[in-house]
Formats: C-alpha cells, structure tokens, sequence
C-alpha cells in the first residue's frame, strides 16, 4: 500500500505561513489540513501580549535528525537564539512537516534509517512549496572537500555536531541561522 503526501499553495495573497496539505491512501481516504491565520493582519486577538506576539512571530526551525538526543540539543540551542521549533525524527516526516509548516530553516542529519539526509536534500530542492527554504546540514559525519562542495549546491551551511557541543554551541548555531539568512532577534 502506497501512502502519498503533497502540499499546495493557494493564489496571490497567500503567505507562506498559509498552506493546504494533504496525505492520500489509495482505496481507503485522504485527510486535508488548512493552515491560516487566525486573526487578521494588523489585528491581535483579546488577552495578546508582547510576549506572546513575539513568540509567533520568532522564525520557524524544523529540525530532522533520527536520534532524539540530538535533537534535544539543537532544539535548546534553536530556541536560546530566539526560534520556534518543530521536530521530524526520519525523511517522509521531515519532507511532510517542510510542505506543510512551511518552516525558515531547516536543519538536516545525512544520516536516517528511513532515507538519507542527501536525498530528503534533493527532494525539498525538486518541490515548488520546499524549494526556497534555506537547508542547514547538521552532521557529525567527517566529510571530504569534495562531499562538502556537492552539499554546498544545495544547503547554505554544514553544521558539525561536534560544534554544537561545546559551550559555544549556541553562537555557532546563532552563526548558521544568520547565514540562511533568517532574522534573529538580539
């Protein structure tokens, strides 16, 4: 049984927090989601606060690693710079959340049971509604000049693991953010 997922984007008007999904099983149904906004521009709802305003408009991280640890760690680093983040733990997952939540970076593990980080890379590059989300390469692989360089078509950084471990692991993760050219705050 084949199991399909796509994301669409609807007319002029529309940003990119606004989206439509779908996942799709043949013979037996397929599940919409509709992503808009709840309030209208330039309206906040009854209770909003600076905070609270501040928080939803923080970039959007999807982090796509297999091992939960490292995903704790980046996530702690993500959030510290000022990110919002959502998590995809293999490639099909991570290449649904990237349609659908439509995130400002992603951070990419090469290496995944399900399917290769090198190949979740390609795919959000072939998709129209992926296509321009700036990828980082969080790795803890060792890599050759030239594995770099046919990843540097493709991601904006190449994040070592090992970088982010140590006690500056915040400002290198700040450092990667900035380079996918996604706003921080202070």
């Amino acid at each position: 049984m084949r199991t399909s997922r796509t994301s669409l984007s609807v007319g002029s008007g529309w940003s990119r927090r606004n989206s439509v999904s779908v996942i799709s099983t043949p013979g037996e149904g397929s599940t919409f989601w509709l992503r808009i906004p709840a309030t209208l521009p330039g309206h906040a709802p009854a209770g909003e606060t600076p905070i609270r305003r501040a928080l939803d408009q923080a970039p959007l991280a999807l982090i796509v690693d297999d091992e939960q640890a490292a995903r704790y760690v980046l996530r702690r680093f993500l959030t510290r710079v000022g990110c919002r983040v959502i998590e995809a733990s293999g490639g099909e997952d991570a290449l649904f959340r990237a349609a659908s939540d439509q995130p400002d970076v992603i951070f990419l593990d090469l290496r995944m049971p399900d399917m290769m980080g090198t190949e979740v890379l390609a795919r959000l590059k072939r998709e129209r509604a992926t296509s321009d989300i700036p990828v980082v390469i969080s790795t803890s692989q060792v890599m050759n000049r030239a594995e770099e360089e046919r990843l540097a078509n493709h991601a904006v950084a190449i994040l070592s693991k090992a970088k982010i471990a140590d006690e500056n692991g915040a400002e290198e993760v700040r450092r990667v953010v900035r380079a996918a050219g996604v706003p921080l705050p202070l």
